[in-house]
C-alpha cells in the first residue's frame, strides 16, 4: 500500500509495511520536515510587481513554505499577494520589503481573506482551517524596537527605542521619545497623541482622546495657539481651545467647528498698533442679556473671554477687559 502524506505539514504517513529498506531515510525527512515546520528561516525576495506562491511539496523540508520563519525581502513596485497553502498554520512573517506598496498573506484560492502586514514588522500570521482560510495577524513589532508582552514593570524603567504595544485590532498605541519629549501617540490612526515634556508637563496635542476614571498630573495645560486674522476669523475647538488673535481690522468671528458639550474654551483678542478695532460674532456666541461686548479700543491691549458650550450654544462664563499684555 502506497504512503499517504498529512494535510498541515505534509509529512509521510507510511503504509504497514510499505518502504522496505528506506523507513529509516524516510523517517529522517519525515523529522527534517517538522524541524523546518518549527524553527526553518526563509529569506525570500518578492520584488517587482508580481504575486508570488511559496512553494510546497510532500514530505519536502526544503519547500518554501515548509518554514516557520520567513523573512520578506526587495523592492515592490505593485500591491502584492504572497500565498501560502491552504491548510491550518501559522507563520512568523517579516515584511522586509521596501517601495511604499502593500504586501498581503492569503491561503492559495482565498486572495479575498488575506491579510496585509505591515512593512518592517514582524507579524504572527494564522491561516485558519475553516472552509474560507481566513488568515489572521498578530503584529511583535518593529524588529529593532523592545517588544514588550505581558509585563509588569516596577520602579523606573530605561527605554532606549520604541516600544509598541497592541491594544486592539488597528489600533497601536506607541511609546517614544522624540529627542526632546517622550510621545504616545497611536502610530497614525489619529486617536492619540498625548506629549509629556522633559519639564513634567502634559500637552494633549490632537483630538479624538478619551479617558475614563482619573487623570493625575503636577502640572497640566492646553498650550495656546494663535489663530489666522482675517476678514473672517476660524476658530477650531478640537486644536484651537485656549487661543489669542491680533484684530488687523474690522472683524468677524465665525461659529468655532469641533466643539464637544460641556467643553470650556478661552480666547484673547488683542487691538493691533492701529487699535479701535471691531469684532461681529457670530450668533452662537451667547452674552449675558443677548448684549455682545464692546472691546477695548487701546492699541496694543486685550480683551480675554471665556465659554462653556451646551451642545448648540457657546455661553459666555466670563471676561477679563482692558488688559495690558506687555
Amino acid at each position: 500500500m502506497a504512503s499517504t502524506y498529512s494535510s498541515r505539514l505534509k509529512l509521510e504517513l507510511m503504509a504497514t509495511g510499505a518502504n522496505a529498506n528506506t523507513w529509516g531515510n524516510n523517517t529522517n525527512t519525515n523529522l527534517q520536515t517538522v524541524d523546518a515546520f518549527s524553527a526553518g528561516f526563509l529569506s525570500k525576495s518578492v520584488a517587482g510587481s508580481s504575486n508570488v506562491t511559496l512553494t510546497t511539496n510532500n514530505a519536502d523540508p526544503t519547500a518554501e513554505s515548509s518554514n516557520k520563519v520567513i523573512e520578506l525581502t526587495g523592492s515592490i513596485t505593485a500591491d502584492i499577494y504572497v500565498f501560502i497553502p491552504a491548510v491550518e498554520n501559522n507563520y512568523v512573517i517579516f515584511n522586509n520589503t521596501s517601495g511604499s506598496n502593500t504586501v498581503t498573506i492569503a491561503a492559495t484560492g482565498h486572495s479575498a481573506n488575506g491579510t496585509a502586514i505591515t512593512q518592517g514588522e514582524y507579524s504572527y500570521v494564522y491561516c485558519e482551517g475553516a472552509s474560507n482560510y481566513g488568515v489572521k495577524k498578530s503584529i511583535f513589532g518593529n524588529p529593532n524596537a523592545a517588544l514588550v508582552t505581558g509585563a509588569t514593570f516596577t520602579g523606573n524603567v530605561a527605554l532606549n527605542d520604541n516600544v509598541y504595544l497592541n491594544v486592539g485590532t488597528g489600533s497601536d498605541l506607541l511609546i517614544y521619545h522624540d529627542g526632546t519629549n517622550s510621545v504616545i501617540d497611536d502610530n497614525g490612526t489619529g486617536n492619540v497623541n498625548l506629549r509629556v515634556s522633559n519639564t513634567n508637563v502634559v500637552a494633549i496635542a490632537s483630538t479624538g482622546i478619551d479617558v475614563t476614571g482619573e487623570v493625575l498630573a503636577d502640572k497640566a495645560y492646553i498650550a495656546e495657539v494663535a489663530l489666522v486674522d482675517g476678514a473672517t476669523i476660524n476658530w477650531d475647538m478640537a486644536d484651537e481651545a485656549v487661543a489669542k488673535v491680533t484684530l488687523g481690522g474690522n472683524r468677524t468671528l465665525n461659529a468655532p467647528t469641533n466643539g464637544s458639550t460641556g467643553q470650556f474654551a478661552s480666547l484673547l483678542v488683542i487691538q493691533d498698533g492701529t487699535g479701535s478695532r471691531t469684532l461681529t460674532w457670530n450668533a452662537v456666541y451667547e452674552f449675558k442679556d443677548d448684549i455682545a461686548p464692546t472691546l477695548t479700543i487701546t492699541g496694543g491691549k486685550g480683551d480675554l473671554f471665556t465659554f462653556r458650550y451646551n451642545g448648540s450654544k457657546w455661553l459666555e462664563v466670563g471676561r477679563n477687559l482692558n488688559l495690558t499684555l506687555s
